[in-house]
């Protein structure tokens, strides 16, 4: 597969849609070629690149043992807390983060909301997940934990 159909911007992509009278041709020529991973197998991918296992992720992220090897093996999908508390435990950037939320159809990190810029404050300055919780508490929002 050439790599620029798989690597196809979302700006091109809008401009195509918008532009295009017929949507089998954009389909054959993106959209056939181009497959997103499953939401555990990113992860899976995410947690070999930052050498972090199930057992140790699910003991810093406060999971018990079957419920993360539910979510690694794709069994279960987590929600936006936990999804957000695995990110800051791998050391995730924000764009792998918000490709994880995306993936779990959790949605992505928005700053004009509280929370979700405290936390992206919180990322940037590489906090840890105690110290993301009492930066929520601080400023009156629902910790993850």
């Amino acid at each position: 597969m050439p790599k620029a159909k798989k690597n196809a911007r979302t700006v091109d992509l809008y401009k195509k849609l918008n532009d295009s009278r017929d949507i089998a041709e954009i389909w054959k020529e993106v959209y056939d070629e181009m497959d997103a991973p499953e939401f555990h197998e990113y992860l899976a991918q995410l947690m070999s690149e930052h050498d972090i296992d199930a057992a140790k992720l699910g003991v810093d992220i406060l999971l018990s043992r079957s419920y993360m090897y539910q979510i690694c093996s794709g069994e279960r999908m987590p929600g936006r807390d936990i999804v957000l508390r695995i990110a800051l435990v791998i050391g995730l950037s924000l764009d792998e983060i918000q490709r994880l939320l995306t993936l779990a159809n959790r949605g992505i990190l928005y700053p004009k909301k509280k929370r979700d810029a405290l936390f992206i404050y919180a990322l940037t300055n590489r906090y840890t997940l105690y110290q993301t919780d009492e930066l929520f508490t601080r400023y009156g929002q629902e910790p993850l934990l």
